[in-house]
């Protein structure tokens, strides 16, 4: 009986896996397809990141950061994953009061930045990920390919460490967890 309930906690916690054999992977919302050049590009896109609270937040003048982490690994049975590959991107989305104009900025990865009077396009913007795949998918067995993204309210939102002495400060944010892909 015990094993019957540890082993339904493991299948409900496991992370979202799908698998594909052909040279179009996807899973999860996340999409590894081969490019006409060639190479390999990684494609997901988040949905609703922002509750109303995050929204109000936003256009109250707090700067949100999002951490997009993305990586290619090989699945091992007796220790974690091996990285093959990762990067990491840093976006944030802030509001102007005067223009009524939201601005995403990209920092690492791409760069530049994107303004819209729309919230909802520019959280679309924010979880949009589209990054080549620098790896050689097709050398030495089995890989996955993970994205993650990740919001914190209490990074950068108080200055000087305020954020140590306001502890009781409610925070919001999000984490969409790991969104898993096993490649062909």
């Amino acid at each position: 009986m015990l094993l019957a309930g540890a082993l339904a906690v493991t299948a409900a916690t496991a992370p979202r896996i799908a698998r594909a054999t052909d040279v179009r992977s996807e899973g999860g919302g996340l999409v590894v397809e081969h490019t006409a050049d060639g190479g390999n590009r990684l494609r997901f896109q988040a949905e609703k990141l922002f509750d109303q609270q995050s929204r109000d937040a936003i256009e109250s003048g707090v700067i949100a950061t999002v951490l997009v982490t993305w990586e290619i690994g090989r699945p091992r049975t007796l220790w974690l994953d091996e990285t093959v590959e990762r990067d990491t991107e840093t976006r944030t989305i802030t509001y102007d009061n005067v223009t009524k104009r939201y601005r995403v900025d990209v920092a690492n990865g791409a760069g530049g930045h994107y303004e819209t009077s729309s919230f909802d396009e520019a959280e679309h913007r924010i979880g949009t990920v589209d990054a080549p795949i620098r790896t050689d998918l097709a050398s030495a067995g089995p890989k996955l390919a993970r994205v993650r993204l990740s919001c914190d309210s209490r990074d950068g939102m108080l200055p000087l460490g305020l954020e140590k002495i306001l502890f009781f400060l409610p925070g919001w944010g999000f984490d969409t967890g790991w969104v898993t892909v096993a490649l062909p």
